[in-house]
């Protein structure tokens, strides 16, 4: 599939009616990204990424959705690459332009903030990883309601940052909650249910 699309890509960049900096070369352009991304295959990634997010920003604007989507998708590859320095500058860059599109409390920039926290753990900065999850979760429980499935999931991240800080009964007390909430909406065989047993069994 991913070869597909890298043809695909080509040919839309040879395109007269396209070219690279058409949305739709440049939304392929991201979702192969996102794909190899998705394959493991992080420097590929890497390179097509960029090359959205660079051709969307000059085509579409910085704060457009599919230039900050490709921007995700490139800050991504830097942590999983091990390039955190260059994945934190980038997800910091990419909450701010969310927060100026959507708002600083809108679901995709309560993302960012999980995106973030997630390289904050990568380095072993735990509270920083605690603050922003705090945060996050707190935010997606007031404003999408304690049973939606992001902010379960935002709290069970929360609690598992919580167990990383040592604050043992907290993070217990935070998993019960959210595994009792996803048991009861989803069912117990469902990824965020399972999960916070997971995080509880640790």
């Amino acid at each position: 599939a991913a070869d597909l699309m890298i043809e695909l890509v080509q040919d839309d960049d040879s395109n007269p009616e396209y070219g690279p900096a058409h949305p739709t070369t440049i939304s392929m352009r991201y979702q192969l990204s996102s794909s190899l991304l998705w394959l493991g295959s992080y420097e590929e990634a890497e390179v097509y990424a960029r090359e959205a997010s660079q051709s969307s920003s000059a085509s579409l604007g910085r704060t457009h959705p599919l230039t900050l989507e490709a921007l995700q998708v490139l800050a991504a590859t830097y942590r999983l690459e091990g390039k955190l320095a260059k994945a934190q500058h980038l997800q910091a860059t990419i909450i701010k332009r969310k927060a100026r599109a959507f708002g600083p409390v809108h679901p995709r920039t309560l993302q960012a903030k999980a995106d973030l926290s997630e390289t904050y753990s990568a380095q072993g900065l735990w509270l920083l990883c605690q603050d922003i999850l705090e945060e996050v979760s707190s935010v997606a429980v007031r404003d999408l309601g304690p049973s939606d499935p992001d902010a379960i999931r935002y709290q069970i991240q929360y609690a598992t940052a919580l167990k990383n800080v040592g604050r043992y009964d907290e993070a217990e007390t935070t998993l019960l909650s959210a595994k009792a909430l996803s048991e009861d909406v989803y069912g117990p065989k469902h990824y965020a249910t399972v999960r916070a047993m997971d995080v509880l069994s640790l």
